[in-house]
């Protein structure tokens, strides 16, 4: 409907130049070229043509309007509202009133397609437009339907951008409150980790100072263990050569001194002279001699008990 409100205001505006006037390069000539591409959609072909009339006619607020709807038709859509602010300064009431009306219906197309965009914020603001020049159309003139149903069509479509700005704003809000919660977790669980390795890292400190405390107890334990006990006196080696000191001679085997008696000759190792020389001792009563040769032959005599 919006795009048939645009060809419909673009040919009154051709008619008012005279419909069926002789061909030629005249701006009357040039704008009816210009509107025949136009009925064609052959929109820069009819751009090329009323920008060659308004060259010969540069103050024809006509040639301004028919720019400014073919421009918008291309979706040029800031310079088709420079063309039509220009129509609407036109001395002809029904030219300014049409060109109000084509700033709305650009206004209102351009919203569209900036929602579309996801552009919301400057969708506000182009249809505010629009809602503003249909408004002042039904102000001048209440009985304007055509204006009356696009301030309408113009409105509802702001309270859809108004409700979707409200939604992205809920959720930019819920976004940037999960953020926050999100860091607030994040720095906890780092605050956590952080008491938790000072922690663990007193807890191993305790541990290695514990450790060294024990080791160092033990060791002073073991020096003073090592002091109690007497020094083993070290036995003497005897030099190379040196022969070493002899035992106690064992009773079995009595060494005699030099103070004893000579040692018997052979002969006494025989069974039968020690008998024969003992039997002599007994009979001479050489008790003396007779012990000398007990002992040399057995060894020590046995000592009597003393409490005997």
């Amino acid at each position: 409907m919006l795009r048939f409100a645009i060809h419909f205001l673009l040919l009154c505006c051709a008619v008012s130049l005279g419909v069926g006037a002789a061909r030629g390069e005249s701006p009357r000539g040039l704008n009816n070229a210009g509107v025949e591409a136009y009925m064609q959609k052959d929109y820069e072909a009819a751009l090329g043509k009323f920008e060659a009339a308004r060259e010969q006619a540069p103050h024809d607020p006509r040639l301004d309007y028919n720019l400014g709807v073919t421009r918008a038709a291309q979706e040029k859509t800031d310079e088709a509202l420079e063309d039509l602010a220009r129509a609407g300064e036109a001395r002809e009431e029904s030219l300014r009133r049409r060109a109000r009306f084509a700033e709305g219906v650009v206004n209102y197309l351009e919203a569209q397609r900036r929602a579309e965009q996801g552009d919301s914020q400057g969708a506000l603001e182009t249809v505010r437009a629009a809602i503003d020049a249909n408004r002042s159309l039904l102000l001048s003139d209440p009985t304007d339907v055509d204006a009356r149903t696009n301030f309408e069509i113009a409105t509802r479509l702001k309270d859809e951008i108004e409700k979707q700005l409200q939604q992205q704003q809920q959720q930019s809000d819920n976004k940037d409150e999960q953020e926050k919660k999100d860091e607030d977790r994040q720095e906890q669980e780092q605050n956590q980790q952080q008491q938790e390795d000072r922690q663990e890292s007193q807890e191993e400190k305790q541990d290695r100072q514990d450790q060294e405390s024990q080791e160092k107890q033990e060791r002073s334990e073991q020096e003073k263990n090592e002091q109690s006990q007497p020094e083993a006196t070290p036995t003497p080696q005897p030099e190379q050569g040196q022969q070493p000191e002899s035992q106690e001679p064992d009773e079995a085997e009595p060494t005699p001194s030099a103070s004893r008696e000579p040692q018997p000759t052979e002969q006494a190792d025989s069974g039968e002279d020690a008998t024969e020389s003992v039997l002599n001792l007994l009979e001479d009563n050489d008790n003396e001699a007779l012990k000398r040769m007990l002992r040399l032959r057995y060894g020590h005599l046995p000592q009597p008990d003393k409490d005997w």
